[in-house]
């Protein structure tokens, strides 16, 4: 066979493929529906008084990162706790029943040491 025939030949047979697969069906054309992520739960830990600044930088720092795309395509949700009574009880609470994957505070190291090995 001629090299310039086959290598003509060769580069309609790759058009023709190229097209065919690209005319294929999207996914609402065949009824695929697109699952929602779940969301990701941060807990974030304060005191009562005056560490409001600490509250609205974290609601800044997640309004920023959700309207980027959230993380890994997810949006994370902040879930509060003030600091009342026992620090790791907070904490056990956000874990527990809240399903947090991650805590933000105490603020004060004391206040950490308490739920550093739990």
């Amino acid at each position: 066979m001629n090299p310039k025939i086959f290598r003509l030949a060769l580069c309609v047979l790759l058009v023709l493929s190229v097209a065919y697969f690209s005319a294929g069906e999207n996914a609402e054309d065949v009824g695929i529906t697109e699952v929602p992520m779940p969301i990701l739960k941060v807990g974030l830990i304060h005191p009562l008084l005056n560490y409001a600044t600490f509250g609205d930088g974290a609601k800044l720092a997640l309004a920023e990162i959700n309207k980027a795309g959230g993380v890994l395509g997810r949006q994370v949700e902040l879930i509060y706790k003030v600091e009342t009574g026992s620090i790791a009880d907070s904490a056990r609470e956000l874990a527990e029943k809240e399903n947090v994957i991650a805590i933000l505070g105490p603020m004060f190291s004391s206040s950490a040491a308490g739920i550093s090995h739990n």
